[in-house]
Order: C-alpha cells, then structure tokens, then sequence
C-alpha cells in the first residue's frame, strides 16, 4: 500500500476526513471484535473524527513492525488506533488507567474484548497478560516486543494483536474495509480509520 513501511513522524499532517470517506462491505461470518460502545472518536478524548490524529513517534516502530508481519498496513492500524484510544492517551475509562474497562468490557489501547483475546476468558473479566495464543481460533492475543507475554495493555503486543485481527479478517489479501468493519461494525468508524490511514500514508510519502 502507499507509504507501506515508512518511518511514520509525529508531525501527520491534518486532513479533513470527508474527501477519503469509502463503504465498507461487512465480512461474511463475523462479529464485532471488540467493545467500543458510541461512533467514531467516543473511546478518546478530543474532537471527533473529522482530522487524522497525531500519534507518538515512538509507536511508529511498533506499527511498522506489525504491519510487516501479518501483511497489513501499518497506517490502517496506526488509523484504528487513533480512533480507539487516542493511541493510549484518552483518559476514559478502558483507556485509562490500566486495570480498567469501558461498559461494553473492552480494555487496553486497542480496546479488546476478554473473549476476543482470549477464548476461555468470561465477559467484563480483566484480562490478565500470558502467553500468545497459537491459532486465532483461540484469540488475538500476540507478544508484540518478543518477551513471551501477550499483555492487551502493552502497547506493542496490542498493536500485533489488532494487525493480526485485521489479517485473519480480510486485511492482508485485500479487502481493508471488511477487515476494518469486523474491528468495529460502523460504517462511519470504517471512513474515519480510513481517512487517518490516507493523512498517515500523504505524510510518509513526502518524508
């Protein structure tokens, strides 16, 4: 994909979200992954989804890193973390602080629900880190920085983790909005990630 593997910087421009706006087709079989309970922007502080969000420089890695691995590209997940979690800087809680939960159950920077983490967890339970699972039939859950552990508050193993979701639902042989669709079924969340993922790409492609 455009700007695939380059250096992202913190400084993305802003770009208005209206002028890359797609529909998603939903994928077939699937449910929604995780517990984001309003629209787009509601899992983190600030304005909504109308300009891309400036994400921290040192996450760049770790997007590119994951993107690399599964075949997905590292804008469209640095896209759906701006959406979720203001990249970890929301205040709400299952954003912040570690430990908690939003009302749906969803917890940590990607905001994954317990049972799409890990199958055997209960719903609302606080998901305690362990290893990564072997096969996505039982979970998402991935070690990111290469410690063993699968922590969904690690922003490393997070960010492995929503890129592997992503492939195993469409991303990585092409369809990017099914995949994104199956993160969070809205289609105006699909737009918004989307629109960020274009800003993230225009900024690398002129660095």
């Amino acid at each position: 994909m455009p700007g695939y593997g380059r250096r992202v910087e913190a400084d993305v421009c802003l770009l208005d979200a209206r002028h890359t706006r797609r529909r998603a087709r939903p994928p077939r079989g699937h449910r929604p992954h995780h517990g984001r309970t309003g629209g787009p922007g509601a899992g983190r502080d600030g304005d909504g989804a109308g300009h891309a969000r400036r994400h921290p420089r040192q996450l760049s890695g770790d997007f590119e890193r994951s993107g690399a691995r599964f075949g997905v590209s590292w804008a469209v997940i640095a896209g759906i973390y701006a959406e979720e979690c203001d990249f970890g800087r929301s205040r709400l809680a299952g954003c912040n602080p570690p430990g908690t939960e939003n009302p749906a159950g969803a917890q940590g920077p990607g905001q994954f629900l317990p049972t799409t983490w890990r199958r055997g967890l209960a719903p609302h339970q606080l998901i305690p880190p362990g290893p990564p699972t072997p096969t996505v039939a039982e979970g998402y859950a991935t070690d990111g920085d290469g410690d063993g552990i699968a922590d969904p508050w690690d922003p490393a193993d997070a960010i492995a983790s929503t890129a592997r979701l992503l492939a195993a639902n469409g991303a990585a042989s092409g369809d990017v909005a099914g995949a994104i669709f199956s993160y969070n079924h809205d289609p105006s969340y699909v737009a918004a990630v989307l629109a960020h993922a274009a800003a993230y790409e225009n900024q690398a492609s002129r660095d």
